[in-house]
Parts: structure tokens; sequence; C-alpha cells
């Protein structure tokens, strides 16, 4: 399966199936834009943690993945969450 083929898994919402195939090939050369995948469903199922750890990885394996926008945006977003504002 292709980089591609994953992503339109990934917008079509079909996660399950997107991250056992972005785990399949996560060892092969598209290793970054792979881990970059499986960073955006990380995201997606609330893993914030797990998916800035993956963005982080993907961005040290294949800096023009596009991963460095992604997690200068969920940075910005853990920056400008408060939790004692939703958790009194």
């Amino acid at each position: 399966m292709t980089i591609k083929e994953i992503e339109q898994l990934y917008s079509d919402g079909r996660l399950d199936e997107a991250l056992t195939a972005a785990r399949a090939i996560s060892d092969g050369p598209a290793h970054g834009a792979a881990t970059f995948i499986l960073g955006r469903i990380a995201w997606r199922q609330g893993h914030r943690g797990q998916a800035i750890t993956l963005y982080r990885q993907a961005i040290e394996l294949d800096p023009a993945c596009g991963a460095d926008i992604a997690l200068e945006q969920a940075l910005e977003i853990m920056n400008f969450y408060h939790k004692d504002l939703y958790n009194p």
C-alpha cells in the first residue's frame, strides 16, 4: 500500500485500516511519511502526547514530510489549552 492510499483511508475516516497500513510500511523507505500519518491518527484519536512524539520522529526521518507544520500547530494548541478552565 502506498502513502497516498493510506492518506485516503485517513481522509475517509477509516483510521483502523490506515493505522494498520502505516505500521506495516513504517520500516520501509517511506518511514517518515508513515510516521507522520501515525501521528495524525494518534492526534485524531485524542492521544496528543503520542502524536507530538510521532511528529518529532517523522521530522527526524524526513524533514520534508510536512510533520513540522503539524508539530507547530499541535504545540500551539497544547500551549493554549488550560486544563483548569475545563476541569474546575
